[in-house]
């Protein structure tokens, strides 16, 4: 919902202080709300934007703990595919099954398709999550980011 907005900004913000994602300030991070907000206003109206947004809910508080975006995109050798454009957990709610559980539902639903992510180099362990399941790496930036894909089965 839009009313999710300032939680979405707010991780976006967390990856980009991380070195998860690109500066803060950053024009990635203008295209990114600018995208969020198409997709979720036309989910809202009953469209379908072909995003795929998922909140984690602390059920304690009922309080946001992570989100996952996926999106149709193309790889680096311009085949289509979907995306794992954002996956992230709150920092408290780290370590307990939250990355997975969000990674599992994009598995579940999108396994028959190419699934390709990027990971920039402090994101090690979401790189190492990414390969236990089964992601392979296609390319490599200049600067050390990881582009990974998963063939569909």
């Amino acid at each position: 919902m839009t009313s999710d907005m300032p939680f979405f900004m707010r991780q976006y913000d967390d990856l980009a202080k991380g070195g998860h994602v690109n500066d803060v300030n950053s024009s990635e991070r203008i295209l990114f709300e600018k995208q969020i907000r198409e997709a979720l206003a036309l989910n809202e109206a009953g469209g379908n934007s072909g995003h795929l947004f998922v909140m984690l809910i602390k059920q304690s508080d009922d309080k946001p703990a992570g989100v996952m975006w996926v999106k149709g995109s193309r790889d680096l050798e311009g085949q289509d595919c979907i995306e794992l454009s954002v996956l992230h957990v709150v920092e408290s709610m780290r370590g307990k099954g939250g990355g997975n559980l969000l990674l599992s539902i994009a598995l579940d639903g999108y396994r028959q398709y190419r699934i390709t992510a990027k990971c920039f180099p402090p994101s090690v362990i979401m790189s190492a999550m990414l390969k236990r399941r089964g992601f392979e790496v296609m390319g490599t930036s200049e600067r050390g980011s990881e582009y990974l894909c998963l063939l569909p089965v």
